[in-house]
């Protein structure tokens, strides 16, 4: 299944294509809304994306939903 195709879970770990600032490409997804809130795993800043953005964004799912949660919470 492509990483475009999986809905955006709250915890879920992706793989960006573009890098932030810091240099990490590697986001953990913290609220999901009309945006999504993303934290960079390597400094810890709020990234807010628009969905579209973040599924033509996202290169590849690292985990898709932490343990104890429904993987179709969007």
């Amino acid at each position: 299944m492509p990483p475009e195709a999986l809905p955006p879970v709250v915890g879920m770990r992706v793989r960006l294509r573009k890098p932030h600032a810091c240099g990490a490409d590697v986001f953990r997804v913290g609220a999901l809304g009309a945006d999504i809130r993303l934290f960079c795993e390597k400094c810890g800043t709020k990234v807010f994306i628009e969905r579209p953005r973040f599924r033509a964004r996202v290169k590849e799912v690292l985990d898709p939903a932490p343990a104890g949660q429904p993987e179709d919470v969007s």
